[in-house]
């Protein structure tokens, strides 16, 4: 199991036996990087505890605990400590992101948890005899040998409708997730989860524009700034977009000179010029990875590895690519990630929301007059657009079609129809229905869009070269107070991110202000189109024999070979990670 982690943690490893609970870690050293090695045993050798994650603001929390007999300068003894405390209470107080598991020898539990967001993954699953077993990554719950995984079809479904598995789930059924924000305690061969945390109302959610801009610029400033703390170098990674760019100023203003990495597409998705601007703007270390190094065909095959799980967004690729040349010069990088979902920044999604938020309910006929109206004005209106009288229509067209704009937005995000998984003879999973509002739209995207596919993404890509991502904007002081903001402070008709533009606007160049919001979305249809990745989706689409079209009906996955792109991508990197796991 240990071995099977060593990407995670390149810089060391270690284990530790009770007499009826193994712990083994491997270490990517950051913090402490003498004596802060795991499994690390609290006072008198009865309480161990494996850590994967960091502790902000640990430094405080060890000045509160000062009479504490600290051994270590390390954040994971400060867990320890806060253990001795508040024992079952303690996740609650443990800030940052983490997933750990600590043993209480006197009381013969196990207590675990992983963070508030999801930044950190725990998985679990049950042995023959009962055993308890856990991990960061599936791939070492299979090591262990005692447990055969059995593929969930109806995560497979959901896969192929959000290009993710979802967050509370696994792609198998024997193999279970921690939620995020959630302590699971194993005592007595039982197993007992709760949530400690959720996101709840905010003394200053009701402020104005100016006061939420200035209470965002000082908590993100803080959180920069214990997100820095490190006994390695910290960079961050720039895009040239409103996230990244405010990251990096923010940064800029605790440390100077830091280094920023940057990645290149070719043709209109290159976002180097604008990553280039707030660069020199800081004077920050700059570098880039250029997609012209990518070999595409040999990048899937890995992921299908490194992500454990199947797993669809196209990004995955160039993000394991930067954070592979991340990793040549650096072991901590501060990313944009969070802001999106806090912030209502995915405009082409929300913004129609928004226009629907503001229709009202209506009657099945009405519905039915809408749906039509709608769709006659967007044939006399541009193609595609949201200009002009089909922008002003959206919103009753989605009307027309859903009762809630949670339904709608549930239907925007979708990939795989009900009748795409019908003609694979797979089951229909549950659809989120926030409700009917774009605040409750936006709290939905925190709990299953942000851990089942930002946050894995992050974490599998950066961990495979043994790098760790920091999120300054989940931060939970940052975090808490943004999802409390109500959408009228964050997306308007014709300004996205507000708060984040009033606070940040005066710190960015002036064609990031005019910027819009392009993504990490990789040239999908350029790359289905290469010699080497036609070569793998011949292989999983073609041979009657792959593990693909023995999952699924051979003649259903055939249509979907040149159907769409995103459907073709999806059962491409469905058939490859089938191709490299043992079933």
């Amino acid at each position: 199991m240990v071995a099977s982690l060593r990407h995670r943690g390149p810089d060391g490893e270690g284990t530790h036996f009770f007499p009826d609970c193994a712990l083994g870690h491997t270490r990517l050293s950051i913090v402490d990087l003498d004596t802060g090695g795991q499994p690390m045993l609290g006072p008198g050798g009865e309480t161990a505890i494996v850590l994967n994650g960091e502790i902000y603001g640990y430094r405080a929390i060890r000045e509160e605990l000062a009479a504490c007999p600290f051994r270590t300068t390390s954040d994971t003894e400060v867990i320890l400590m806060l253990y001795l405390r508040h024992h079952q209470r303690l996740p609650e107080r443990v800030p940052g992101m983490f997933a750990f598991a600590l043993w209480d020898e006197k009381r013969r539990s196990l207590l675990a948890a992983r963070d508030r967001f999801g930044e950190k993954p725990f998985f679990h699953a049950r042995g023959p005899d009962g055993e308890f077993i856990f991990a960061s990554e599936i791939r070492a719950i299979l090591a262990s040998g005692l447990v055969t995984p059995r593929l969930s079809r109806e995560s497979v479904a959901h896969f192929l409708r959000r290009r993710f598995v979802h967050p509370h789930r696994t792609i198998y059924e024997n193999v279970h997730t921690l939620p995020p924000a959630h302590q699971l305690r194993f005592e007595d061969g039982s197993v007992e989860i709760r949530r400690f945390w959720e996101l709840g109302p905010h003394p200053l959610a009701r402020v104005g524009l100016d006061q939420a801009a200035e209470h965002l610029r000082r908590c993100l400033s803080e959180a920069v700034e214990q997100q820095l703390v490190a006994d390695v170098p910290v960079g961050a990674f720039l895009s040239g977009g409103l996230d990244s760019s405010t990251v990096v100023a923010a940064a800029s203003a605790h440390r100077k000179g830091i280094k920023t990495i940057s990645f290149g597409f070719q043709g209109e998705m290159d976002e180097r010029p604008y990553a280039r601007e707030v660069a020199a703007r800081y004077g920050t270390d700059h570098l880039e990875v250029e997609e012209l190094d990518l070999d595409v065909g040999a990048m899937l095959t890995r992921m299908a590895e490194v992500f454990d799980e199947p797993f669809a967004d196209s990004s995955a690729v160039s993000t394991y690519a930067v954070c592979e040349e991340a990793r040549k010069h650096l072991k901590v990088v501060l990313t944009g990630d969070g802001a999106d979902e806090l912030l209502a920044g995915y405009d082409w999604w929300y913004a129609p929301l928004l226009d629907m938020e503001k229709e009202p309910a209506h009657s099945d006929v009405r519905r039915m007059i809408l749906r039509f109206a709608a769709a006659v004005v967007r044939r006399i209106g541009p193609s595609g657009s949201f200009d002009g009288p089909a922008r002003r229509l959206r919103g009753t067209d989605l009307r027309g079609e859903h009762r809630t704009v949670g339904a709608a937005h549930s239907h925007l995000r979708e990939f795989f129809s009900d009748a795409d998984l019908t003609s694979l003879d797979l089951p229909l999973p549950p659809r989120d229905d926030a409700g009917d509002s774009l605040d409750a739209v936006l709290r939905t995207d925190l709990t299953t869009y942000l851990p089942g596919e930002i946050l894995v993404k992050a974490d599998r890509a950066s961990m495979a070269h043994g790098l760790e991502l920091r999120a300054p904007f989940l931060d939970a002081g940052v975090a808490e107070f943004l999802a409390a903001l109500p959408s009228s402070l964050k997306l308007s008709r014709s300004e996205s991110k507000i708060v984040l533009r009033r606070a940040y606007t005066r710190d960015w160049p002036e064609s990031i202000r005019k910027r819009g919001k392009q993504g990490f979305g990789a040239p999908v249809d350029r790359w289905l189109l290469r010699d080497d990745v036609k070569a793998l989706v011949a292989r999983c689409f073609d041979d009657p024999k792959s593990r693909l079209n023995s999952l699924l009906p051979g003649n259903a996955v055939s249509t979907f070979r040149t159907e769409g792109r995103h459907k073709t991508w999806a059962l491409l990197t469905l058939g490859l990670w089938l191709d490299s796991v043992d079933q």
